[in-house]
């Protein structure tokens, strides 16, 4: 099965705590044609002693069928579908998976039907760098418009997107969509119940953060700590997410991500959260790697109280 070597779109990872906030129908048509002859039977003539026969002139009569016609291209799938996806699935470039009732259980929704650039070239692979990256950016911007909240809340959230492509042998007779799909990471290999319905603008609702928040179970940044949804089991949350930079900005060093972030967390767990002792927090930072991928966010963590 064809898979794409990049993890689903999510948002960029930040050190220490690692954050994390890309069916061939076989249509043939086979012509039939079938050749008929005819040879009726002529009675015989007869003059005087000779006998001879006399038959008629065979007629053959060919019947043909109209040339082969080009399947069409697979229609393309409709927004507002919901679907159960394993985690497994997210890496593939296509999926067939059946739509699902919106109020039952369900893994993904279906927020957006796009098309690729007009400038695809015919007859390249799926899996094209240059198809990947432009199915990514498209989807990764519809998602910041439908799912809501500002930068600081979709860093904050374990809600993301991930896309379809048409199978090869659809994108080969012409399909062009992009299927853009809400999901939850639930932990390092499972994907979250999503809630009943339409998730549009769910980080604008208050409560959203709560089940969809970033949560980590062990110590942020320690080997061994998986992120997880809020609603698992966990050690800290992460309570906010500072902007460290601009998105043209370089890496400003670690006095300002590491240093100053770190008083700036504390800051706000005392002069936003009103804490004034007696809680355990951690801050963790972009990497020079980080932010060259994109993250401009550190998180500030508060351990969970038992």
């Amino acid at each position: 099965m064809t898979r794409r070597r990049c993890q689903p779109v999510r948002p960029a990872r930040a050190s220490r705590g690692h954050l994390s906030a890309g069916v061939v129908i076989a249509a043939t048509l086979s012509a039939l044609v079938a050749a008929c002859s005819s040879s009726p039977a002529a009675d015989p003539t007869t003059h005087q002693a000779t006998k001879v026969a006399v038959h008629p002139t065979p007629t053959k009569t060919t019947q043909t069928s109209p040339p082969p016609t080009e399947p069409n291209p697979p229609a393309a799938p409709k927004a507002g579908a919901c679907r159960r996806l394993a985690y497994r699935d997210i890496s593939h470039y296509s999926n067939a998976a059946s739509p699902v009732p919106c109020s039952s259980r369900h893994t993904a929704y279906t927020f957006a039907i796009k098309q690729l650039p007009r400038n695809v070239v015919p007859g390249v692979s799926i899996g094209n760098k240059s198809i990947q990256q432009a199915a990514a950016t498209t989807c990764r911007n519809s998602f910041r418009v439908f799912i809501g909240g500002d930068p600081a809340q979709r860093a904050l959230s374990r809600l993301t997107v991930t896309y379809f492509l048409p199978d090869q042998r659809g994108f080969d007779l012409g399909a062009r969509w992009i299927r853009c799909d809400v999901i939850a990471l639930q932990g390092p290999n499972a994907l979250g119940p999503l809630p009943p319905g339409n998730p549009h603008d769910l980080l604008n609702r208050s409560t959203a953060l709560h089940s969809y928040g970033v949560c980590a179970a062990g110590d942020p940044g320690a080997a061994g700590s998986r992120l997880l949804m809020c609603t698992q089991p966990h050690a800290y949350r992460a309570v906010v997410a500072l902007r460290l930079g601009t998105d043209k900005q370089r890496y400003p060093g670690l006095k300002v991500t590491r240093d100053a972030g770190q008083q700036r967390c504390r800051s706000y767990l005392s002069n936003t959260l009103g804490l004034l002792g007696g809680y355990t927090f951690a801050w963790t930072y972009p990497t020079v790697n980080d932010w060259r991928s994109g993250q401009r966010f550190g998180y500030c963590w508060r351990k969970t109280p038992h």
